[in-house]
């Protein structure tokens, strides 16, 4: 049934095919592209292993496994050991995990429900009619990222999920009347929730904040303005406080402002700039970068002529739907945000910002047509449909390697050597269940890193990541060199009280001996 009560077969299909769409699309691009079933997926990049392995740790050991961190920083909030990007994703997934167990193949299956959920919930609280539900389906068959991201162990599907869920509560929050305070506090909270998945979703409040206002007036609305702002600030900073620290361009620029404003603001426009011409200098018929930049100034240029044609047609009088500034600026002030933001924290041209903009381009396209636009989504569809053979052979190579069988053999002497000598010690320090791994001598290829998901559940891996990384004290207990850097260390007398456990092609395995795992430290 759709919003309009009618009973139409040809809805109830779409509706259907829609909310399946993550299964049998993805079985059918396994099978297709790569003559292989979900099954034979296993993860394959440095980043998903990296997930991969936080997730399993959590759904054994919980909270009680070792650190994953870059270079052995810790943060802030010391009891969370899981990574740059904080607890949430090992915490949600690893908590299923518990009951459906963690294989390298996984990921993809509960990726599928993720979206599923996501999109199921949004077809009961929007009910598109026919049109809509036809975009929204070569919207998603369409739109590569989510081809890409499903077959993978990145966080992206779960931001796919936030993105569809969040745009049918903000619809819901404003054109509803009935449960009106039920929808807002679920609205606020699912917002909150994201926040801790992606800082950057908190730019939702302003959309929310304007429809509160426009409702109940400034004055009744300023202390509901004013809490759900410090409820982002809080979570928001809980995210950062209790993401390991990673030495990246932010962190760089920080430091910068903090000692020289006029240096950092200087260091800002040079790193705008440089992002600003890989855009422009990169291929529009991608996946990532400035083929979601086009996407972005497609939404923000529909929206932008809407409000032109919605000015001149109240000017002359005409009818026009009330629900117009409030979606067009939406799209605008949240767009515009998230790519200033991606600008200045991330080159937009490279996968990392392109992966950023992904959910955001999902969001406008499900919360658009849930009002009926349907000129912005049949815009961006043929957009995509242009995208798409240049986009379609970049997902082919960028997923191969996930489908490509493992070499179990060119590191079976590392995983005896870590099944004889890696014990978890429980109720210790940490530190005692981490593994100080050398990145950058192992993780230039996809597959480079792939042993190390043999590495036991618990064992927190805290990567090498600069190459002039010289701690004067090291803190994990477990140590996996290359060749190169053991001697380094050895001569430096950085490894003076430690134990070479195994020799193996893959490298180095050390026993860190100053490391006392008697007990927990304070």
């Amino acid at each position: 049934m759709d919003r309009n009560g009618r009973h139409n077969p040809l809805v109830a299909l779409l509706y259907v095919l829609i909310a399946t769409m993550p299964f049998w699309y993805t079985v059918l691009l396994a099978r297709i592209e790569f003559q292989a079933s979900v099954s034979d997926f296993h993860v394959t990049y440095d980043d998903e292993i990296d997930y991969w392995h936080q997730i399993l740790t959590f759904s054994k050991y919980g909270f009680d496994g070792g650190r994953y961190t870059f270079d052995e920083a810790t943060p802030a909030i010391d009891f969370f050991h899981f990574g740059a990007h904080g607890p949430a994703v090992p915490v949600f997934y690893g908590t299923l995990a518990r009951l459906t167990g963690w294989q390298v193949n996984t990921p993809p299956y509960f990726n599928m429900a993720v979206v599923f959920l996501s999109l199921l919930i949004y077809l009961l609280i929007v009910r598109p009619g026919v049109w809509e539900s036809s975009l929204i389906l070569a919207a998603l068959l369409l739109f590569m990222p989510v081809a890409t991201e499903l077959l993978s162990s990145m966080q992206e599907p779960i931001q796919f999920g936030i993105a569809i869920l969040l745009a049918a509560l903000l619809f819901s929050y404003h054109r509803g009347r009935r449960y009106a305070l039920a929808g807002e506090l679920v609205l606020v909270a699912a917002i909150l929730l994201a926040t801790l998945f992606r800082p950057l979703w908190l730019v939702l409040l302003l959309p929310y904040w304007g429809i509160t206002v426009a409702r109940r007036g400034p004055g009744r609305s300023l202390l509901t303005v004013v809490l759900t702002a410090l409820l982002g600030v809080f979570a928001a900073g809980f995210y950062f406080r209790s993401a390991a620290p990673y030495d990246n361009f932010m962190s760089r620029l920080v430091a910068r402002l903090g000692t020289s404003l006029p240096e950092g603001l200087d260091m800002l426009g040079s790193h705008i700039r440089g992002g600003l011409n890989g855009l422009a200098e990169q291929p529009v018929l991608a996946i990532y970068g400035s083929a979601q930049a086009l996407l972005f100034g497609i939404a923000i240029g529909t929206a932008i002529a809407s409000l032109v044609w919605y000015g001149r047609a109240r000017r002359r009088g005409a009818p026009v739907p009330q629900a117009v500034p409030a979606v067009e600026l939406t799209v605008i002030v949240v767009l515009a945000l998230v790519f200033a933001f991606n600008l200045a924290t991330y080159y937009a041209s490279n996968w990392q910002g392109g992966r950023m903009f992904a959910p955001f381009v999902l969001f406008v396209m499900f919360f658009t047509i849930a009002y009926g636009r349907r000129v912005y989504l049949l815009i961006t569809v043929i957009a995509l449909m242009i995208m798409l053979p240049g986009s379609w052979p970049e997902f082919t190579a960028m997923r191969a390697p996930n489908f490509t069988p493992i070499a179990e053999g060119s590191f079976a002497d590392f995983t005896r050597a870590v099944q004889k000598n890696l014990v978890f010690a429980a109720d210790a320090d940490p530190w005692c269940n981490t593994i100080l791994v050398d990145k950058e001598s192992y993780c230039r290829k996809p597959g480079d890193c792939v042993h190390i998901t043999v590495i036991p559940a618990g064992f927190g891996v805290s990567w090498v990541f600069h190459d002039d990384f010289k701690p004067s004290v090291i803190h994990s207990r477990y140590l996996l060199l290359s060749k190169q850097r053991y001697l380094a260390w050895q001569k430096s007398h950085r490894l003076r009280d430690s134990a070479l456990l195994a020799k193996t092609k893959i490298g180095y395995l050390v026993q860190n001996k100053s490391v006392a795992c008697n007990q927990v430290s304070n």
